[in-house]
């Protein structure tokens, strides 16, 4: 199941325009990371989260940007 939502999780959020995602599911904490090149904003941030919120139910997101 974690597969599944990991490609979704990825799949959404280059639909909102982030140009490269990876997401991993490890038990209830999931990890993005994300390719920038600037700092994310909070807004970013809060965006990324509610979307593993939604898909995935899982409120521990660590954001890695690369």
């Amino acid at each position: 199941m974690n597969t599944n939502y990991e490609s979704k999780i990825e799949t959404t959020l280059k639909s909102k325009g982030y140009e490269d995602v990876l997401c991993s599911i490890e038990g209830n904490k999931a990890r993005l990371v994300v390719k920038a090149k600037d700092k994310l904003t909070d807004k970013d941030t809060r965006d990324m989260k509610n979307v593993v919120m939604g898909i995935a139910k899982i409120q521990e997101v660590e954001i890695e940007t690369k």
